[in-house]
């Protein structure tokens, strides 16, 4: 069927027309036209308003919803569905038109949507740089990068804080067309000494995808106590143990000095020959507790003054994967997989 004059007429008025935001009455006065059932202008007005770039996405819905009504009043039910079509990919989330529809229009709505929704067959796919200890304790910041032909419904952070313990969920914040972000905070993280996490993220068309796939291997955040650290610890155990030994070490050679004083000091043999005996004991003790003792201060020293090595640096993991729909199939352990996080050292 040609394109009928009035939607010729239609686009050259907005080539040619007004490029103002639409005020409230203009607004107004457009549905009531609709209303009205003054079919050509509704649907002349209408392309308009879809082809300006100052009517939010909302109105523009509407605006589909309008002129489907008009078309179907005028039976051009081919355009009426391919209007409604239009609306739902400007709101592909919304279950129900943004605005009342007579019923027949009701039910193309219901049509399109079904209909757009099917057309989406790939899940989001999921960009994330996994969360190194430090960037844990110190910001907290989980980032996705969510690529997706339809829309997006949610992106959600599960988390646990123990092993094994059941999954908390945190939705996260849209701050670009597919930035995402969730920042923990700080009160939550500071006495965290174990986290896993997974990032998922779901489509208007109720399709997901999850960032290591599965719960079954989650990212893991290696922490440590805050405090003292392992390293502290056992420099500091080391240090004061050699020590130990070295006034033990010290304790033995005055007492072998003292019976080397006995032994001098005897003249009975027998005597003399067990404080000989006594004597090469407490050397013998004395100088491996140096040696013991001075090895580990050595140790323990190392371990306190050493830096810490270097943190681990996460890469980039991109992944796409369907997520089985709960209303029609019952996960099990044997339908998730996963691959563990790529962790590399610069």
């Amino acid at each position: 069927m040609n394109t009928p004059l009035w939607l010729f007429l239609g686009w050259m008025f907005h080539l040619t027309g007004v490029s103002a935001v639409p005020s409230s009455e203009e607004w107004d006065q457009y549905k009531q036209a609709c209303k009205d059932e003054v079919h050509v202008r509704c649907i002349r007005q209408g392309i308009v308003l879809l082809n300006r770039s100052d009517v939010p996405n909302i109105r523009k819905a509407i605006v589909h919803g309008l002129m489907a009504t008009a078309y179907v009043a005028i039976d051009q039910k081919d355009n009426a569905r391919r209007s409604l079509e239009q609306m739902v990919q400007l709101a592909p989330c919304r279950v129900e038109p943004p605005a009342p529809l007579p019923s027949e229009v009701l039910q193309f709505f219901r049509k399109a949507r079904r209909k757009v929704l099917a057309e989406d067959k790939a899940p989001p796919v999921i960009t994330h740089i996994p969360l190194n200890p430090d960037q844990f304790r110190t910001s907290g910041l989980f980032q996705a990068k969510i690529t997706e032909n339809l829309g997006m419904k949610q992106v959600l952070l599960h988390y646990r804080t123990q092993p094994g313990a059941a999954y908390q969920t945190q939705e996260l914040e849209r701050v670009g067309k597919e930035s995402y972000r969730y920042q923990m905070p700080k009160s939550q993280r500071d006495k965290v000494q174990f986290f896993q996490y997974y990032i998922e993220a779901q489509d208007c068309a109720a399709q997901a995808s999850r960032a290591e796939a599965a719960i079954q291997k989650p990212f893991e955040v290696f922490l440590q106590a805050q405090g003292s650290s392992g390293r502290t610890i056992g420099g500091s155990v080391l240090t004061a143990v050699g020590a130990a030994l070295l006034i033990g070490s010290f304790v033995a050679f005055i007492s072998a000095n003292s019976e080397l004083v006995r032994w001098e000091a005897t003249n009975d043999l027998a005597r003399s020959e067990e404080i000989r005996t006594n004597i090469i004991i407490l050397h013998s003790v004395g100088w491996s507790g140096v040696g013991v003792g001075l090895g580990m201060i050595g140790g323990g020293i190392y371990l306190l003054a050493a830096p810490p090595p270097k943190p681990r640096t996460s890469q980039a993991i991109q992944q796409s994967y369907r997520v089985p729909d709960p209303q029609r199939f019952k996960p099990n352990r044997e339908t998730h997989h996963a691959t563990m996080v790529r962790i590399s050292s610069e």
